[in-house]
C-alpha cells in the first residue's frame, strides 16, 4: 500500500471516498495501526501525518457505441454536524477583570458591565451549499444542523434564515481542523467559539486566559491539559 502524507482539508473518510472504499478498511488496516493509535478519530487529521492507503478501485463498465445506458455512481457521504450559538447581548453584572502582570494573570472584582449569554440558533432556517448540493433545512432544538455531505468536499457555505433581512452567511472549512493536541487545533477552537484569532503572542495568550475565565478554570494564559480538555469537550471533538 502507498503511503500518503495528509494534506490541509483531508481526512479518513475524503481520502477513502477518492480511493473508491471504507473508511473502516483503512482505519482499521494493521498498517495504520500507529497512526490511529495517535489520533483520536478518524475525521481529525493533521498536515504532515502519514497514512497507508489502497490502490484506487476504479471498477470497469462495459458499454456498446450509440446505444443508452445507465450507471450509477456511489459517492461516499460523511454527516456534517453543527452546533449553531448565538451571543446574546443586555445583561448586566458583576464580573471578574484580568489584568496581565509580569508573572501571568491576575483577577480582580470588575464593575457591572453588559455580558453576552451563550443561546443555540433553535429551530431557525438554514440553506447549505456543498459538493453542488444545496440542502435546506432548519436546526432542532439544540440549534444544531445535522446533515449528510460528500466526503470530498472540503468547502461549503452555510445561509442562516436565509432571503430574510436577518439572512448571514458563514464560510466552512471541511476537514481542515487539527487535533487538539497541535497548537493549531487548539488555536482553531478558540476561533470558532468566539475567542480571538491570532495564533500566537499576547493576543493569543489573552484569548486563551477569557476563555480559561469563562470556563472557571485557573487563569494562566496557556494551553495547559485542562484548557485544551475544555476547548474539546466546548468544541464537540
Amino acid at each position: 500500500m502507498p503511503t500518503h502524507i495528509v494534506k490541509p482539508g483531508e481526512c479518513v473518510a475524503s481520502l477513502a471516498a477518492k480511493c473508491g472504499t471504507t473508511l473502516q478498511s483503512i482505519w482499521e488496516d494493521p498498517a495504520n495501526a500507529a497512526l490511529k493509535e495517535r489520533r483520536a478519530s478518524p475525521y481529525v487529521l493533521a498536515p504532515g501525518d502519514a497514512i497507508e492507503l489502497p490502490e484506487p478501485n476504479h471498477p470497469e463498465r462495459s458499454v456498446e457505441p450509440a446505444g443508452q445506458h445507465r450507471l450509477e455512481a456511489r459517492v461516499g457521504t460523511v454527516r456534517l454536524r453543527l452546533a449553531l450559538i448565538d451571543e446574546q447581548w443586555g445583561n448586566d453584572r458583576v464580573v471578574p477583570t484580568r489584568e496581565r502582570t509580569e508573572h501571568g494573570y491576575r483577577t480582580r472584582e470588575g464593575d457591572p458591565v453588559s455580558v453576552a449569554d451563550v443561546a443555540p440558533l433553535a429551530r431557525v432556517a438554514f440553506r447549505l451549499e456543498v459538493g453542488g448540493q444545496h440542502i435546506e433545512g432548519t436546526t432542532d432544538g439544540d440549534g444544531v444542523l445535522d446533515e449528510p455531505v460528500d466526503a470530498r468536499a472540503t468547502a461549503a457555505l452555510l445561509v442562516i434564515e436565509p432571503d430574510t433581512p436577518r439572512e448571514r452567511r458563514m464560510a466552512l472549512h471541511i476537514g481542515y481542523l487539527d487535533p487538539i493536541d497541535e497548537h493549531g487545533g487548539a488555536v482553531q477552537r478558540l476561533r470558532n467559539l468566539g475567542f480571538g484569532g491570532a495564533a500566537e503572542g499576547p493576543e493569543l495568550d489573552d484569548a486563551i486566559a477569557a476563555f480559561q475565565q469563562k470556563q472557571g478554570l485557573e487563569v494562566t494564559g496557556e494551553l495547559d491539559e485542562a484548557t485544551r480538555n475544555a476547548l474539546l469537550e466546548k468544541s464537540g471533538g
